[in-house]
């Protein structure tokens, strides 16, 4: 018995519209490469390709005429990997000698036939051949994307960001005016690209391909890049651009001034600040008039509530590592977060102090309305103590034992090498008759 080997039909063709993800788009301006997977027991050793309009009369827009192979081509390797078989097909260039008539932006798309030989008979064209189903695909002119100017200085080579927010806008180009599908900013490290310090979802729909980071750090390089994909499905990026950051911040320690007051208080002098913006984390907390005396009111949060005080838009906080802390107020109780200011040190390392206190026990009193026992005596309030954490390497204690917490209204002054506590005693109904302002 005598086997003709035989080829079957290519498969799996690209360019192709049914692949997605822009695999069934060229940019006919330039040279393109086709592909296609081949099926069959024999080799390839002549090719022809045949290109047409996808319209009712399929107008030629391209012949390659039968190209015949130097060495016959195997759709697998001898370990049996499929190997693609590739060909090309000329731009749309007339001044080169071999063109096609393919246009770009053309809205009906074109189609394309492969035609493999295992056996060439230059006799007889229609022997030892196969042809492929249509193919459809689109041309359309290469997208491009990029970063735009976002900033008129420099450092060194880089553009400079002087402020801790910036704003990015792209530069989308595409002759054939196809639009956006969807784009995704990321904001990285410049020394490690895989360091994200932002990242949007897609985004789409949006006429505008910005972006806005509020957060950037003084002395630090950033990466920035943008990638989108097109309604057409051509996935494009605009790749890294390097900048840097330098700006003047505000320091804490040059705008606090503290001193003494009458009944072991502190005095603070915010100076030339103007504001921190502060944000409880829920709403359950209200401001108390007049507390803790005349003229003055508090915030008081229920608990789990905090506070967090962070960098404005307008004031860009920084606090160096020898400024003091200070915090002001009573508590109902212990409590194991009273402050908490977190950051980098001057390594960039993370760093953070932390105030809390523990230990104190109500203590035990007779009724003042019934007869008082022969056994029971009265037990003083524990008062407990001031615990300062600083960054895990050091802590500092201070001692309330003789003032028990809810009873009085302290002032805490804070730092890495130790910290004071000034104590005012507090009526409780100066707490509870207070004038309640809803936040």
């Amino acid at each position: 018995m005598v086997v003709i080997p035989i080829l079957y039909k290519p498969t799996f063709m690209l360019p192709s519209s049914s692949m997605g993800d822009g695999q069934g788009v060229i940019d006919a301006s330039v040279e393109n490469t086709f592909s296609a997977q081949i099926n069959g027991r024999a080799a390839v050793t002549a090719y022809q390709v045949g290109i047409f309009k996808n319209n009712a009369v399929s107008d030629l827009v391209y012949d390659s005429g039968v190209v015949e192979l130097e060495d016959p081509f195997y759709g697998a390797d001898s370990a049996g990997n499929v190997v693609r078989f590739e060909y090309t097909v000329p731009s749309n260039d007339s001044e080169q000698e071999s063109y096609t008539t393919i246009e770009n932006g053309y809205i009906y798309g074109y189609k394309y036939i492969l035609t493999v030989w295992w056996d060439l008979d230059t006799a007889d064209y229609s022997y030892g051949c196969v042809d492929s189903y249509e193919t459809v695909f689109f041309a359309y002119a290469a997208p491009a994307i990029a970063v735009g100017s976002f900033t008129s200085k420099t450092s060194g080579s880089l553009p400079l960001v002087e402020s801790k927010e910036c704003t990015w806008q792209a530069i989308y180009t595409q002759q054939n005016a196809v639009p956006v599908q969807w784009f995704q900013w990321t904001l990285a490290l410049a020394s490690n690209h895989a360091s994200i310090v932002g990242q949007t979802n897609r985004i789409y729909s949006n006429s505008a391909i910005a972006y806005t980071h509020d957060g950037l750090i003084s002395g630090t390089n950033y990466a920035i890049k943008v990638d989108a994909q097109t309604k057409t499905g051509v996935l494009i990026t605009s790749g890294w651009t390097d900048f840097a950051v330098a700006y003047s911040a505000g320091i804490l320690k040059s705008v606090v001034e503290i001193s003494m007051t009458g009944d072991n208080g502190l005095k603070l002098d915010w100076g030339k600040l103007k504001y921190i913006e502060g944000l409880p984390n829920n709403q359950d907390y209200q401001y108390l008039t007049s507390v803790p005396y005349e003229g003055h009111t508090a915030v008081e949060l229920l608990y789990g509530n905090t506070i967090t005080f962070a960098s404005s838009t307008h004031f860009a906080l920084e606090i160096p590592l020898e400024a003091d802390h200070v915090w002001s107020g009573y508590i109902d109780g212990d409590s194991s977060d009273i402050y908490y200011a977190s950051g980098t040190d001057d390594s960039n390392a993370a760093f953070y102090i932390k105030l809390s206190h523990a230990g104190s026990e109500p203590g035990l009193w007779p009724s003042t309305t019934l007869y008082p026992s022969t056994t029971l005596y009265p037990i003083a309030d524990k008062g407990g103590y001031f615990l300062l954490d600083v960054n895990a390497t050091n802590s500092y204690e201070v001692s309330t034992d003789r003032y028990y917490p809810s009873l009085y209204w302290f002032v805490i002054k804070m730092g890495i090498n130790g910290m004071s506590v000034y104590t005012t005693p507090i009526e409780l109904s100066v707490i509870t008759d207070a004038t309640i302002i809803a936040p």
